[in-house]
């Protein structure tokens, strides 16, 4: 199965301990594999100084790893683009990890929203 954008039903809502943030955090909406057990949501989107700047979970299996990426919306396509710092825990980050979250930010798209129109979608890490 591949990815895909969808609102989280009740019955399948969960609370995920996202590391370095003061609470627990129940996604409204996700990107999911159910057949490989990874969830992206967003748990942070922007304020009024960073209005691009957005945090994702990532969670595989039951390890959560964070990301910061910014957001451009252009013509052509949506870019996201992480860079220095934009790992934002200490646990060890992996290859497969990294594989998967561009992956899930591909479909993800502009908002996570199953209602998304696709577009051109680069990620940037």
């Amino acid at each position: 199965m591949a990815f895909i954008n969808e609102w989280v039903e009740e019955n399948d809502e969960r609370e995920f301990a996202i590391p370095g943030y003061n609470k627990t955090y129940t996604p409204t909406m996700w990107t999911i594999d159910d057949e490989r057990d990874v969830i992206l949501f967003t748990y942070f989107r922007g304020d009024d100084y960073f209005p691009n700047l957005y945090k994702f979970a990532l969670v595989v299996k039951d390890e959560v790893f964070c990301y910061k990426m910014s957001r451009t919306v252009t013509d052509e396509n949506i870019i996201w683009k992480g860079g220095f710092g934009s790992k934002d825990n200490n646990i060890q980050y992996t290859e497969e990890a990294d594989k998967l979250f561009k992956e899930a930010l591909k479909v993800y798209g502009h908002s996570g929203s199953p209602f998304d129109e696709p577009e051109e979608v680069v990620v940037i890490l």
